[in-house]
């Protein structure tokens, strides 16, 4: 979780599934930290940039409810090489709509999150 705006009840997030065997896991975390996001934080608003090459996830974050926030994409260099990322935001109103996944809840430990907003 970054950029956590609890003012503007809005974050991002990103994670990097990097062991193969694990991949087809990547989708099975998410609704569980929406959930958390949008219910214990009372977050309104997710955004996540995507490499465009990155197809998979682009659907993945589609399926979820995401839209595109063509206006927020930008290019960034990276090893001499300049890569499109594509912006994607989650409104808490688009994931209320996915009754499927309200059913995946989870804590999440937010008394070991130095950053946490309960710690202060």
């Amino acid at each position: 979780i970054t950029d956590l705006n609890l003012w503007e009840k809005s974050s991002s997030w990103g994670y990097y599934v990097a062991e193969s065997e694990f991949f087809g896991l990547g989708a099975m975390i998410p609704p569980f930290l929406y959930n958390f996001l949008f219910t214990k934080l009372q977050i309104e608003k997710i955004n996540v940039e995507v490499f465009e090459n990155n197809h998979k996830v682009i659907s993945m974050h589609s399926f979820h409810g995401y839209i595109h926030e063509s206006n927020l994409d930008r290019v960034i260099e990276k090893k001499g090489l300049q890569h499109k990322l594509i912006a994607l935001s989650l409104s808490s109103q688009n994931w209320s709509s996915k009754k499927a996944f309200q059913k995946s809840i989870a804590e999440f430990p937010m008394n070991l999150w130095i950053a946490s907003p309960f710690n202060r």
